[in-house]
């Protein structure tokens, strides 16, 4: 997560298995929501 806007470095991330990218400011609905999918990845 980051309060800064997305950059190479994030699609870096991507590309090496990083999953959900979540920008400040979130809602803890939005912020489970990331996990669960992730987790069911």
């Amino acid at each position: 997560m980051s309060g800064f806007s997305e950059t190479y470095r994030v699609e870096a991330a991507r590309t090496l298995g990083a999953g959900a990218y979540v920008k400040k400011p979130y809602v803890l609905e939005t912020l489970g929501l990331v996990i669960r999918d992730e987790l069911n990845r």
